[in-house]
């Protein structure tokens, strides 16, 4: 269940607060000694029926997560994330995880959109870690089995990292720069029951999904 109006009040301003401060310094989803140098970076515009709200703006870890990176990047150079919805938004204090995440649909309820690659290796155990403000593939249950789907996360969701051979984790391959208002505004959207049986009983489906209008790479 989502939080009360009131704790769930409470609880987005301190995300927001949060995440404002990762943005001034900069260091939102960082690995603890890593370089300084900048990695290539992805502006997702993002609105709702006709309206913008807004860019978010991606820096991504091409040397702890090659093959991801790479993957990614082909998606948003071929126009496939252009027009996907963010079909699940997962945030509230019950919540075991906070995340949106995205990558595989135009609708509700429908197919994933054609032009998916073959699934890739998964990449953990690389020195990131699924800690808010960063951005990881979603996958199957078995390990190599992304394509498209991403997720963000919302809070510092370290349980998402490699454990164990039976839980190998979720690769994570950049951290949000800038357009912590445009998160705040995906955080806010309605949601309802998730329809699918896999996670039955989880309030996630936005009732009105935002929409990625355009995915393109921008200079460092």
């Amino acid at each position: 269940m989502i939080g009360t109006r009131v704790s769930w009040s409470l609880m987005l301003l301190g995300i927001a607060a949060g995440l404002c401060g990762c943005r001034a310094s900069g260091r939102c989803g960082e690995v603890e000694g890593s370089s300084t140098a900048t990695g290539p970076r992805v502006v997702f515009d993002v609105g709702r029926d006709g309206e913008d709200w807004g860019s978010i703006l991606f820096e991504l870890a091409p040397k702890e997560a090659p093959e991801t990176v790479a993957n990614f990047l082909r998606y948003v150079d071929d126009g496939y994330y252009d027009g996907t919805i963010i079909h699940r938004v997962l945030i509230g204090e019950h919540q075991r995880i906070q995340i949106f995440q995205g990558g595989g649909y135009t609708a509700l309820r429908s197919d994933a959109k054609p032009g998916q690659r073959a699934p890739i290796p998964l990449e953990t155990r690389r020195g990131l870690s699924n800690v808010r403000g960063t951005i990881a593939m979603a996958r199957d249950a078995a390990p190599d089995t992304a394509t498209s789907e991403y997720f963000v996360n919302l809070g510092d969701n370290t349980r998402l990292d490699y454990q164990n051979e039976e839980k190998p984790g979720y690769a994570v391959f950049g951290r949000i720069v800038s357009g912590w208002e445009v998160v705040a505004r995906i955080m806010q959207v309605q949601t309802e029951e998730n329809p699918d049986p896999v996670l039955k009983g989880e309030v996630s489906t936005p009732l009105k999904p935002p929409v990625v209008l355009r995915a393109r790479r921008v200079a460092p």
